[in-house]
């Protein structure tokens, strides 16, 4: 009878293995990450390809260096609260000034995936189920979250699609992410 018993919680347990899926660690939690972006920009017929490097400190640290293409290898841009700081290599020149409508609403599609994570049960399902997901970024802007990177527990977005009007204007491609890396304010400053 106990032998009874204990095979009918393995196989309980086993099913809901199966039937609920693997747990994962809470991303919206994380508040440093650090990846690789491969950006489409999709202007009418034509495609621009950047490549950069991305740190991040939430909620409001963002820094992007450049790695390809190669006449804008070195490039960085350090978002910090309201203000953006650009250096060019090329000039040996750094600016600083406020943020523009456009770059803030990228800096918030961070952001509002961490609240509908948060906030939005039918969501966060969707997402830890490697779903696509879609939320909107502002009235003609939508995200599309369409596959996913497990990394140390952790169910990353992997590719991100933007529309705008229902036509496709940006593809992100996350790689080579490290979550909660050790970032120091010396990480967001440029020299």
């Amino acid at each position: 009878m106990k032998i009874n018993k204990i095979l009918f919680a393995c196989i309980f347990l086993l099913f809901s293995f199966f039937a609920f899926g693997k747990e994962y660690k809470a991303i919206e939690k994380v508040k440093n990450f650090s990846f690789e972006v491969a950006e489409t920009n999709y202007l009418g017929k034509k495609q621009k390809k950047i490549l950069y490097k991305v740190q991040m400190s939430l909620p409001n640290s963002f820094k992007k260096e450049i790695l390809f293409p190669e006449l804008n290898k070195g490039e960085i841009y350090l978002y910090t609260g309201k203000t953006k700081t650009v250096y060019l290599p090329m000039f040996e020149q750094k600016k600083t000034t406020s943020l523009e409508k456009d770059e803030v609403q990228v800096l918030n599609v961070i952001d509002i995936l961490v609240e509908r994570l948060s906030s939005d049960k039918k969501f966060k399902k969707a997402y830890y189920e490697k779903k696509n997901v879609e939320f909107v970024l502002e009235e003609n802007y939508k995200v599309r979250i369409v596959s996913y990177l497990d990394i140390d527990g952790y169910v990353f977005p992997k590719k991100w699609l933007i529309e705008e009007k229902g036509q496709k204007v940006l593809e992100l491609t996350l790689s080579k992410v490290v979550i909660d890396p050790k970032l120091t304010e010396r990480d967001f400053q440029i020299s």
